[in-house]
């Protein structure tokens, strides 16, 4: 299981998306064709690899946009009820962060992150 880590680096899809055209290629080659009437295993595990990338990102800018925006209730749907988070103020249950990162907003005290591109990367260096 790869864990995420919000606010850290995060997105790598060119490694993934040349797999995915290498696999293409492939059945192509191999009487696959263009239209993907025989698409290998490494497409199809190409294509599962790109699409869990894909929800990682979407997950790490929903992350900072829900916070910013005091979305709390979809800040909290980021994590597991049971999560735990660590950043330069904070370290422990995602819940009470979410609360403190409440209190702080509406006293005024909103977050603001840059939203940028995210890299992910697995664990076992792919």
């Amino acid at each position: 299981m790869t864990r995420l880590v919000p606010g850290k680096t995060i997105a790598m899809i060119a490694s993934g998306v040349d797999r995915l055209h290498s696999a293409r290629a492939d059945a192509r080659a191999h009487g696959g064709g263009e239209g993907g009437e025989a698409v290998s295993s490494a497409a199809e595990t190409a294509v599962a690899e790109l699409d869990d990338r894909h929800a990682c990102a979407e997950l790490i800018q929903a992350w900072g946009l829900y916070r910013d925006q005091g979305k709390w209730p979809e800040l909290l749907e980021t994590f597991t009820p049971d999560g735990q988070i660590s950043v330069s103020w904070f370290s422990g249950a995602f819940s009470d962060f979410v609360a403190q990162c409440r209190q702080a907003f509406q006293a005024g005290q909103p977050s603001k992150h840059h939203i940028l591109p995210s890299v992910v990367r697995w664990l076992d260096g792919t």
